[in-house]
């Protein structure tokens, strides 16, 4: 876990659960719920169905929906009392309510009980993160911002891709590295290696200063190469069931045939499709030398997505009254593409990637 990190998702959950009264209106709802079992009245009922609809809105709009693959588990690692951070903001917060008012074989009056329990532990969370974040904003503990307009990419190497060796780990690092340099060349940019905005201490992931230009082949590549896992996961299984079983190779390969010219056939039109739309300098031959070497490079990712990997990337941008064209194209493309993946169905040994963009700390 990077210590910036964590502190910026402290600072974010402290601020939204405050900011969107989400204790009061938490609050507010066990009040009506507790109203409406002792009066069972019409009016009570439609109190109870306000306030839940109410909370429910203020929930909806927290930050911390939109968090990073990063941030999600920093937030899922806090635990308090069999909850997860995870469960005591955003949606989370919601479905937990949610859940105790709709779980089988529960009556209303335990379920009252169980929002209480989540009221308590809501409120025992929020002061233990509020002087948290005190603390570290008075000792000034590294706080991972992000300036305006600036864009990160971040990379996290499954453990056992890399054998827990420093070669292994050298590898890995070099290959995304060459990757992005080789996207830097299409988009026009200095082919140059990528400079690390921080690294995380405890898993093999690091986080990468990047430009508008780049992310947006970086997030075309891999929603595509995301989609091919995906169209091809169910014919994955069949081949492994069938070899797990011990069927003849002349059944087994034509279909492994199969699967690698469906990979290599989308990971060529993906090539050709970056460096024709975004290779402006006129050299054909070097344009021919790009694509080979960017085929490569997204063979390489899909590879580690299918092994675990997780890419996601993270923007600030102007707010909306001030951005640009540009900007509001770039927010877009972020929020669809968030929205996209974090929708997709994947299989369990596939990565879920997440995009987030954020506001600065105000």
């Amino acid at each position: 876990m990077n210590v910036g990190k964590f502190h910026y998702v402290i600072y974010t959950v402290e601020t939204e659960i405050r900011k969107n009264n989400l204790l009061a209106l938490l609050d507010q709802f066990r009040s009506s719920f507790s109203t409406y079992l002792s009066q069972r009245s019409t009016e009570s009922n439609e109190e109870f169905k306000s306030s839940l609809e109410n909370f429910k809105t203020a929930t909806d709009s927290c930050p911390s929906n939109n968090f990073t693959v990063s941030e999600q588990n920093i937030l899922q690692q806090l635990k308090l009392n069999e909850m997860h951070g995870s469960e005591l903001t955003g949606k989370g917060l919601y479905n937990k309510v949610l859940n105790a008012l709709t779980i089988n074989n529960v009556t209303l009056a335990d379920a009252l009980q169980q929002i209480n329990e989540v009221y308590n532990n809501l409120s025992t969370f929020y002061s233990t993160i509020k002087r948290i974040d005190d603390s570290f904003t008075e000792l000034q503990i590294e706080f991972d911002d992000m300036e305006r307009n600036e864009c990160e990419i971040g990379y996290l190497i499954p453990r056992d891709i890399t054998d827990n060796t420093m070669k292994g780990l050298i590898h890995e690092f070099k290959s995304i590295d060459d990757f992005l340099t080789t996207i830097k060349e299409i988009v026009s940019e200095e082919a140059s290696s990528t400079k690390i905005r921080t690294i995380s201490n405890s898993e093999f992931q690091v986080f990468l200063e990047s430009t508008p230009a780049v992310i947006g082949a970086v997030m075309l590549s891999v929603e595509r190469v995301v989609a091919l896992i995906r169209n091809i996961i169910e014919t994955k299984k069949l081949y492994e069931e069938m070899k797990s079983k011990s069927i003849p190779a002349e059944i087994t390969d034509p279909l492994k045939a199969y699967i690698d010219a469906s990979v290599s056939e989308g990971i060529n039109k993906l090539a050709d499709q970056l460096v024709t739309e975004n290779y402006k300098k006129g050299d054909a031959g070097r344009a021919n030398e790009l694509q080979v070497l960017l085929k490569r490079h997204l063979l390489y990712l899909a590879d580690r997505i299918d092994k675990g990997a997780t890419v996601e990337v993270r923007t600030h941008v102007e707010t909306e009254g001030e951005q640009s064209e540009e900007q509001q194209q770039l927010t877009l493309q972020v929020e669809n593409f968030r929205k996209l993946i974090s929708e997709s169905s994947t299989s369990p040994k596939n990565s879920l990637l997440l995009v987030a963009s954020e506001d600065e700390k105000n």
